[in-house]
């Protein structure tokens, strides 16, 4: 590693993703000092690091290190790390001071907590002007992930957020994500998530309806909430401009299937596998042209006998 930061000093670019798995713990070149030497000899030009897949120690003090060396950092994976020693400690203001031109943030299955601080600090960050992409998902049944409080303290300020990925958030509610300032969210991913069990999940679709592409709301299994919430965006006022729906596993139901083919004319692709409200044979992957099949087999009733 130090011979990266050496020779190479004009580095914009490092993608270290998975480099511990091809050594053993002892003989790892992702140790600290190694990655905060490279963050400090590389870090006044670097827009981009990802350091995804890792077994790491003290990845906290990695993190104050980036913060004080990286000014133009845009892109930051941290995504699936194994921290050694504890859990990944992020200083969210920290990071807002010293990376104000990050546009991507990703931290999905790390094992992630913040720091605390005082209502002051929070006040004074001016938080990530830049960022266009989040990911703080959850694939683990022992993680409970950031709540409400979190996510806004990681989304202050954030008007250009375009992707937001919640899911399995156990802890991130509806009043959490109607509270994320950005207003023009094209993607959406909140698949096991507190927020897709809730009955005023359609706050959450009706605010960003006019906007969103590709969402996931597989297995939530509310029938009322993802009822209402499809309803609400298949016929919001602005129009819909959805691209992308994965309801696998949900609750939804015929009526409101029909609803979203009969409104939503831009949908190419929508999974309804293992739906159990669904009649038989429409529980399935639909692509186009499939989807204009199962549209046009909706509106001649084809399905309504098993219903």
């Amino acid at each position: 590693m130090q011979l990266l930061a050496d020779h190479c000093p004009n580095l914009t670019s490092i993608d270290l993703s998975g480099v511990s798995k091809r050594y053993s713990s002892q003989h790892s070149p992702l140790s600290p000092a190694s990655l905060k030497y490279l963050v400090s000899q590389c870090g006044k030009r670097l827009t981009r690091l990802i350091l995804a897949e890792n077994e790491v120690a003290a990845m906290s003090s990695v993190l104050n290190a980036i913060c004080e060396s990286c000014p133009r950092l845009e892109e930051l994976d941290i995504s699936n790390l194994t921290v050694l020693g504890g859990s990944l400690v992020l200083f969210p203001e920290q990071l807002q001071h010293g990376c104000p031109n990050l546009r991507i943030l990703r931290v999905a299955n790390s094992p992630l907590s913040l720091s605390s601080v005082s209502l002051a600090k929070q006040a004074q960050s001016p938080g990530f002007q830049e960022l266009e992409e989040l990911s703080i998902a959850l694939e683990s049944d022992y993680q409970s992930g950031l709540n409400d409080a979190g996510l806004e303290r990681i989304t202050k300020k954030s008007h250009k957020l375009k992707l937001l990925d919640v899911r399995g958030c156990r802890n991130i509610s509806v009043s959490g994500l109607i509270r994320v300032p950005a207003w023009d969210i094209q993607h959406l991913y909140l698949a096991q998530s507190a927020a897709a069990r809730m009955s005023n999940l359609e706050l959450v679709l009706q605010k960003w309806s006019h906007s969103l592409e590709v969402v996931d709301l597989s297995w939530a299994n509310n029938d009322e909430a993802i009822n209402q919430g499809i309803e609400a965006l298949a016929t919001a006022e602005r129009g819909c401009l959805i691209r992308t729906l994965d309801l696998s596993g949900s609750a939804v139901s015929y009526s409101a299937i029909k609803t979203l083919l009969s409104k939503c004319h831009t949908l190419c692709t929508l999974n309804l596998q293992s739906c159990r409200s669904l009649p038989r044979g429409m529980k399935r992957l639909y692509n186009n042209p499939e989807l204009l099949r199962l549209r046009e087999d909706i509106i001649s009733g084809k399905f309504e006998e098993y219903l």
